[in-house]
């Protein structure tokens, strides 16, 4: 997996409060915007079989210190 900070073409999906719900809702969760910086975790490929996962400036910090915190203990 691969993962960069990518500015918004069009509206993307947070996958962060989209992954919180059972049955997720795809219209709910478009909270990036056009122009909005999002972290972009990709496996790399093109065309069919990518998976990409879009993630909010602030939900994205906020995951990225989580993780940086458990790989400190």
């Amino acid at each position: 997996m691969y993962f960069f900070i990518d500015t918004a073409k069009g509206t993307r999906i947070n996958h962060y409060t989209r992954s919180k719900e059972f049955m997720p809702d795809k219209n709910k969760h478009k909270t990036i915007k056009k122009g909005d910086k999002c972290l972009v975790f990709c496996n790399g490929t093109i065309g069919q079989g990518r998976l990409s996962y879009n993630y909010a400036k602030n939900d994205a910090i906020k995951m990225l210190q989580s993780l940086i915190l458990d790989l400190q203990q």
